[in-house]
C-alpha cells in the first residue's frame, strides 16, 4: 500500500515539475521574444508533434515544402546553410529509423508495419 502511494506521489511531483518548467519556458519566451514569437513556437511545436505521429504526415510535409518553399533557408549557418527541405527530410529519416528500430512501437505504439 505504501509503495502505491509513493509511486502516485512521485508521478504528481513529476507532473508538477514538468508544468513549472513549461511555465518558466513560456514566460521567458513571452518576456524576451514577444507574443508573436511565442505563438509561432507553440504552433511549430504542435506541428512537429503532429508530424511525429505517422510517416505519411512527414511525406506530405516534404511534398508541401517542395511545392511551396523549395529554396527557403534557415537564418543561420552551420557548416552549410540548412534549408527547410533539409530539415524536413532529416526529420523524416530520423522518424523512419526510429520506427524501424522500434518495430512500430514509438509515439504511443501506433506505427505502421
Amino acid at each position: 500500500m505504501r509503495t502505491e502511494i509513493s509511486l502516485h506521489r512521485r508521478g504528481a511531483v513529476t507532473l508538477g515539475l514538468a508544468c513549472a518548467a513549461a511555465a518558466l519556458v513560456a514566460g521567458a519566451l513571452l518576456a524576451f521574444g514577444g507574443p508573436v514569437l511565442a505563438l509561432a513556437m507553440l504552433l511549430a511545436l504542435g506541428a512537429a508533434l503532429w508530424l511525429l505521429r505517422d510517416l505519411n504526415f512527414g511525406f506530405w510535409a516534404v511534398i508541401g515544402i517542395i511545392t511551396l518553399l523549395p529554396f527557403a533557408a534557415f537564418p543561420f549557418k552551420l557548416v552549410f546553410i540548412p534549408t527547410f527541405l533539409d530539415a524536413a527530410l532529416g526529420g523524416l529519416l530520423i522518424l523512419w529509423v526510429l520506427q524501424t528500430a522500434g518495430r512500430g512501437q514509438w509515439a504511443g505504439g501506433r506505427g505502421q508495419r
